[in-house]
């Protein structure tokens, strides 16, 4: 999808942009990924951004990140791999969502749960209609709002349960 037709989807949904804006300011926005290069390669946070079947989503770089403790292949497999000290420090999948908080995006079994259909990475991660980009905003601002509450309740001393 070209810029200037996800700028059109995002001007016809004007108001999902906006509040998607806001819930991007929280603290469940951000998660930590190795900042530092090796060979002069791209970092996690770089790839999933750039990768045109993730763009940037959650939901698709944690189904890669899932995929990379089970030793399946996905469009961040390379940088995954690279950064395997990083994903060796939480053993399992299961252990680095609920270490990050991510568990309003994985179900009981911790099966991600995807804002839009999931296609096993064969289109292009963005919205391509103004319906699938509403989707995706509402899904995206469901998720940072659960995962901001999460850790505001755990920086507030209270118990962060999974549900």
């Amino acid at each position: 999808m070209t810029n200037r037709r996800l700028r059109h989807l995002v001007e016809e949904s004007r108001v999902h942009a906006e509040s998607l804006f806001k819930a991007g300011c929280r603290i469940g926005a951000f998660i930590l990924f190795p900042s530092y290069r090796i060979n002069k390669k791209n970092t996690i946070n770089g790839a999933r951004g750039m990768h045109i079947k993730i763009a940037d989503r959650m939901d698709l770089t944690l189904e890669a990140i899932r995929r990379n403790y089970c030793g399946d292949t996905s469009p961040l497999s390379t940088v995954l791999q690279r950064y395997s000290d990083f994903f060796d420090l939480f053993c399992t999948f299961e252990e680095y969502v609920d270490f990050w908080m991510l568990n309003d995006l994985v179900d009981d079994q911790y099966k991600v749960r995807f804002y839009l259909p999931f296609d096993n990475f064969e289109r292009n991660a963005a919205p391509h209609t103004v319906e699938e980009y509403r989707q995706l905003a509402e899904s995206t601002i469901e998720f940072l709002q659960g995962r901001t509450g999460r850790l505001l309740c755990t920086l507030q001393g209270e118990s962060s349960t999974r549900r």
